[in-house]
């Protein structure tokens, strides 16, 4: 189901979706299967088409082919891009997720349950600069980080991105 509305300051969408997707594994000891996840977005796009927000709210179930990795999570995401014609380019985003597993009853630290839990969170950061409307450059920075009783991880990643039309 989608809602649109639009003012002065911009147009807005407000998005209710369910969400399907099947896994079929190519590891014969893992068991296909899938998610399901209902979630809600909320697009803002200025008048100006330059400037946007957009969050993300969802839930849902998944599994990764055995009964350890079936999980149920509830997620948040929310990015917002800044845009002039020309100069500088700033994006932004934060995104948040808590993960239960009910099946893994082993986890390494017990400090957050007897079960398996995951806490990912992510921050990234686009800086750059539009040339044009049709050429920019950006370099990009996103840190993703796993607060979990089983599989903690730690990463940043950077990169460098030139889009362009003709």
């Amino acid at each position: 189901y989608e809602a649109r509305s639009e003012d002065q300051k911009g147009n807005y969408t407000h998005t209710l979706a369910l969400d399907l997707t099947s896994k079929d594994f190519a590891d014969a000891a893992l068991e296909d299967g899938g998610q399901l996840g209902t979630r809600w977005n909320y697009r803002r796009v200025s008048a100006s088409k330059l400037d946007q927000y957009e969050s993300i709210l969802a839930l849902g179930t998944a599994t990764e082919g055995d009964k350890l990795s079936d999980y149920s999570y509830l997620s948040w995401n929310g990015d917002w891009i800044y845009r002039w014609e020309k100069g500088l380019r700033i994006d932004w985003g934060l995104g948040f997720e808590y993960r239960s597993f009910p099946e893994d009853d082993q986890p390494l630290f017990e400090d957050l349950g007897e079960t398996r839990v995951d806490y990912p969170f992510r921050a990234s950061l686009g800086a750059g600069w539009q040339y044009n409307p049709k050429w920019s450059v950006m370099f990009n920075m996103r840190y993703v980080t796993n607060l979990s009783n089983k599989s903690p991880y730690d990463r940043t990643i950077y990169g460098i991105s030139v889009d362009g039309s003709f």
